[in-house]
C-alpha cells in the first residue's frame, strides 16, 4: 500500500511596540511573519510547499470628545515556494481600516470601513454599522449590517491534492437584528 504523508512545520513570530503618544492617543506597531512549510510524500511523488506571510501593522486609537476612533494601516506580503508551476506565487496587500465607537447613555453605536488593495485581486471596500439600545436593565435591542471580502489563501488555491486554483475571493453581505433579555 501507499505510505502517503505530509510533514508540516509552522513557524510564527511577531514584535509589538505599544505606546501612549498623548493622553487620548495610543499607538501599536506590529511586525510579524508566519511560515507554513510542508512536504507531501505520495505514491505520485514528493511535493514541497512553503508559504511565507510577512505583516506590518500600525494601529492608532484616539479618544474623542464623543466616542473613540481606531485607525489601522496594514501591509501583507505573501510568497509561495513550491516545485510546481503556478501563475501567481506572490501577492502584496495594503489595507486601511477605520472604526468609530460611541457609547452614550443606553445607546451604543459602531461604524467601520476597510479598504484593501491587492496586486492579485484589485481593490475592495467593505464596512458595517451596528447599534444597540438598552431598553431597561434586562432588555436590549440590536441591529447591524456589514459587508465582507476574503481572498483565498495560497493553500486554498494550490496545496497538493486539496486545493482549487479556480477559487475567487469570497464576498458577503450580512444583516442582523436581535432582542435580548
Amino acid at each position: 500500500g501507499f505510505d502517503d504523508r505530509t510533514v508540516t512545520t509552522l513557524q510564527t513570530w511577531s514584535v509589538v511596540s505599544r505606546n501612549r503618544i498623548t493622553g487620548g492617543w495610543t499607538s501599536a506597531l506590529t511586525l510579524g511573519e508566519g511560515i507554513d512549510d510542508s512536504e507531501s510524500i505520495t505514491g505520485f511523488g514528493t511535493f514541497d510547499y512553503k508559504t511565507t506571510q510577512q505583516q506590518y501593522l500600525w494601529q492608532n486609537d484616539f479618544t474623542l470628545p464623543l466616542g473613540t476612533l481606531g485607525v489601522v494601516l496594514e501591509r501583507r506580503l505573501e510568497r509561495l515556494h513550491t516545485n510546481e508551476q503556478f501563475e501567481t506565487t506572490s501577492r502584496d496587500t495594503n489595507s486601511a481600516t477605520g472604526v468609530y465607537q460611541l457609547r452614550y447613555g443606553d445607546l451604543a453605536l459602531q461604524g467601520n470601513l476597510r479598504f484593501d488593495d491587492s496586486n492579485q485581486y484589485g481593490s475592495e471596500t467593505t464596512g458595517g454599522i451596528a447599534f444597540c439600545y438598552r431598553l431597561s436593565p434586562s432588555w436590549r435591542v440590536t441591529a447591524g449590517a456589514s459587508t465582507g471580502f476574503k481572498p483565498p489563501s495560497f493553500n486554498d488555491l494550490y496545496f497538493p491534492f486539496f486545493s482549487n486554483p479556480g477559487l475567487v475571493p469570497e464576498t458577503s453581505d450580512n444583516v442582523e437584528a436581535g432582542v435580548y433579555w
